[in-house]
């Protein structure tokens, strides 16, 4: 069964933005191979070489996407596969895979893990929130700060992620309300957000899946949000 509180009209509007999104990075891949079929392409080539890694980075963005997508508009139950792995071990897993894209963005982030402490979670599904959340900051953070991701331990067996990037703050009416399917994509008119809003609906299934809650939060001291989630 299909999301009720995902419009027909949201359901077109985010198929014409992952276009949108796909069409400069295949345009590239295109001419790129039309380069190597005539024997114009130099692999050496820094010039050559960047435009195929951020056309690499910006395909498994939309792949990220339209994978979001699926789970939230479907409305299924996720499937929860649980493995054993310390948290240390997790951060350093999610910091592997996103670290190419982030320096691709002329970003930086820094990681701390508090509590080493072994968990037992479905590991695919925590590192897609925490790509999300992620990937929610990359968009937003404008101010030049590296982006902060924090792994922590929880009660006697939880663990959390918070991740805060500095920058856009939330409008306060909208804090609740954010990880529902289509807020992000009315917010988008304003053009302060960028992304779909699916990630965010997707952390909060795996959130409430996985017996937890997820949160946003302006910061106190400066501008800039946090997004948190919190597995008991």
């Amino acid at each position: 069964m299909s999301d009720p509180n995902f419009s027909t009209n949201d359901t077109t509007l985010l198929v014409r933005m992952i276009i949108h999104d796909m069409d400069a990075p295949l345009a590239v891949i295109e001419r790129l191979m039309s380069r190597i079929c005539i024997g114009r392409f130099d692999p050496k080539n820094e010039t050559h070489a960047r435009l195929i890694r951020s056309s690499t980075l910006a395909l498994d963005r939309v792949r990220k996407m339209l994978r979001d997508m699926q789970d939230v508009i479907s409305g299924r139950s996720l499937q929860i596969n649980p493995e054993n792995i310390e948290l240390k071990d997790l951060a350093k897993s999610i910091v592997q895979e996103m670290s190419p894209l982030i320096a691709a963005e002329g970003q930086r982030m820094r990681t701390t893990c508090r509590d080493n402490r072994l968990v037992s979670t479905d590991i695919n599904l925590i590192k897609r929130v925490a790509v999300n959340f992620l990937m929610n900051a990359l968009f937003h953070n404008i101010n030049g700060k590296a982006i902060q991701m924090s792994l922590f331990g929880h009660g006697e067996k939880g663990y959390g992620i918070k991740v805060e990037n500095f920058g856009n703050t939330i409008p306060e009416e909208h804090l609740k309300s954010i990880f529902q399917p289509g807020v992000q994509l009315n917010l988008k008119t304003s053009r302060q957000f960028r992304g779909h809003g699916l990630g965010l609906a997707f952390s909060q299934m795996v959130a409430e899946a996985l017996g937890g809650e997820v949160k946003a939060e302006n910061l106190k001291d400066e501008e800039g949000v946090c997004f948190s989630m919190v597995i008991n």
